[in-house]
Formats: C-alpha cells, sequence, structure tokens
C-alpha cells in the first residue's frame, strides 16, 4: 500500500511538472518549428533566415531579436508587435513586402533597428513610425512607383521619422 501511494505521488509529481512546462510554453509561445530560436538573458532570438516563409509565424511573446531574411513574406501584420513587446531588432529585408500601412509598429515601443530594404514597397504610410522613440536604425527602401504615379505623395515625409530622436536612416537604393 505504501509503495502504490508513493508510485501515485510520483505520477502526480510528474504530472504537475508536465503541466508546469507545457503552461510556460503557452505563456511565452513557442519557437516554429521552421524557425530556430535561443532563449538568454533578453528574451528569445529568433532567426527565420531564408525559410521560405509567406507570413510572419506565430513566435515567442519574449522575442527581441527577429530574423525573417530572405523569405517570401508579402504583408506585416498590423500591430504585430502586441504579441512580442520586447522586441528590439527585425530584419525583414529580402521579402516581398509591398506597403507598409499605417500603424504597423504602432507598439514597437522597444523596437531600436528595422531593416526593410529588398522588398517589392511602393508605399509607406506617413504616420508609419510615429512614436517609436527607440527606433535608431532605419534601413530604407528606395520606393518604385510607376512613373504616371511618381510624386511626392508618393513617398514617406521623413518629417515624421525624423521626429524620433538620432535615427540613422540609410537608404538603400532601387528595390
Amino acid at each position: 500500500m505504501k509503495r502504490c501511494n508513493m508510485i501515485r505521488m510520483s505520477m502526480d509529481m510528474c504530472v504537475l511538472l508536465l503541466f508546469a512546462v507545457v503552461s510556460t510554453g503557452l505563456v511565452n509561445g513557442i519557437c516554429p518549428s521552421t524557425c530556430l530560436c535561443v532563449d538568454d538573458s533578453s528574451g528569445s532570438n529568433v532567426d527565420c533566415y531564408s525559410r521560405y516563409l509567406g507570413h510572419i509565424p506565430a513566435l515567442p511573446n519574449d522575442t527581441y531579436h527577429l530574423n525573417l531574411l530572405l523569405n517570401n513574406i508579402t504583408v506585416i501584420d498590423i500591430q504585430f508587435c502586441k504579441e512580442m513587446p520586447q522586441l528590439q531588432y527585425i530584419f525583414i529585408d529580402f521579402n516581398l513586402i509591398t506597403d507598409i500601412p499605417v500603424n504597423t509598429f504602432a507598439d514597437c515601443e522597444k523596437l531600436y533597428r528595422i531593416d526593410l530594404h529588398n522588398n517589392k514597397i511602393r508605399s509607406i504610410e506617413s504616420n508609419t513610425f510615429v512614436n517609436m522613440t527607440n527606433l535608431y536604425y532605419l534601413e530604407w527602401p528606395t520606393i518604385q512607383m510607376d512613373s504616371e504615379e511618381k510624386s511626392a505623395s508618393a513617398y514617406v515625409t521623413f518629417s515624421t521619422i525624423n521626429m524620433i530622436n538620432h535615427v540613422f536612416i540609410a537608404e538603400i537604393g532601387a528595390n
């Protein structure tokens, strides 16, 4: 009888431990199977480099460094940072993004660097980068427009970006 109680207690402990591990994974999010995630003291460093992704996958909530370089991503979900409030670096260059809607980065308060070059960007709304007080480095695409559409309104006004403290803008040549 005593041995049965000990086995039962061991099983209860295993179930409790399993529950704790699963719960932690659900709270922090789980690394996508197509990506490589490394956890360190700052959070998750997520590397989805050249994984043929068509969209940004669900990511760990504590992601602070996100490499989406060389994929087939066409859209950045508006306010995707709500699920990753610690995000500081995003490398989303060499994808198929055509537009950056207003409020795309609205909740990216800690974002320090954004690399957007070598996409198919045709327009970026003028308030896309407003209130990003930690943004320091923006790798900027030259926006390609049809000759009929080329006008001052086709380009983001740098006045909205210049409201950000000490931003280094690297304007990259044609996509």
